[in-house]
């Protein structure tokens, strides 16, 4: 099912480039395996390897359960990084423990500094606000300080995984503001976690207008039976024709 997300990306990349809107980049908030194998991450990374543009990853807590062999760093470097790309600053934070490291969270101000971009898009695996519990955090206040800190730095967007299924909060309220945060879907395995929807986020930057949309661009399985199509209320589907 992931090979099949690929294929759609490869022929969305084709597309955007002949609208003269290129794709910039993918970015993948964890679970990449299932077991963490080494085996597991090389499979990975020969199916990334046809994605013809930048891919920058996080990791899940299925891709640190041997904590001994460090195949996930081995093969894709820190869990925790940013960048800069054409005006959209990207924070990376590594939740796989189910925690942001002691360490990290002292870098968090450098992390989350968008500097001269625009945007501010901040990804993990694991939802700091995933509306019903702590959803894998180790505690609950480690996620609420870092909903803090997003809120700080009037983050534009939250995405996150762990879930395996479509959900988004428009504005979840953190002190006098809010923050906006949104789980985004699986890219192949289904835990029983509502209404699965296969396939992935696209976001859209207009950097002269100041403006960010979002739609969700599902990539069913070979023979899925359940109902597609169905929109949150405040993210569509993308056109099927883009």
């Amino acid at each position: 099912q992931f090979e099949r997300i690929v294929d759609r990306l490869q022929a969305e990349s084709m597309a955007a480039a002949r609208a003269g809107e290129p794709v910039l980049g993918l970015v993948i908030v964890g679970d990449l395996t299932e077991s963490s194998r080494d085996d597991e991450f090389e499979t990975l990374r020969e199916i990334l390897a046809r994605v013809p543009f930048p891919v920058a990853v996080t990791a899940g807590n299925h891709d640190i359960y041997r904590p001994a062999r460090p195949y996930y760093n081995l093969t894709f470097g820190p869990g925790n990084h940013a960048f800069d790309v054409c005006g959209v600053h990207v924070a990376l934070l590594d939740s796989g423990s189910g925690a942001i490291a002691r360490s990290v969270q002292a870098r968090l101000p450098e992390l989350l500094d968008r500097g001269d971009s625009r945007f501010l898009v901040v990804g993990m695996h694991h939802p700091p606000y995933p509306g019903l519990t702590g959803s894998g955090w180790s505690s609950e206040d480690r996620a609420a300080a870092l909903l803090a800190e997003v809120a700080r730095e009037d983050a534009d967007l939250v995405v996150a995984g762990h879930n395996h299924a479509l959900h988004e909060f428009a504005e979840i309220p953190v002190g006098d503001t809010s923050v906006r945060e949104i789980i985004v879907g699986t890219g192949g395995a289904f835990q029983g976690v509502g209404v699965p929807r296969y396939g992935y986020l696209r976001l859209s930057f207009d950097d002269e207008a100041g403006t960010m949309d979002a739609c969700f661009v599902e990539v069913p399985p070979s023979g899925y039976a359940e109902p597609q199509s169905e929109p949150l209320a405040h993210l569509p589907y993308c056109p099927s024709e883009a």
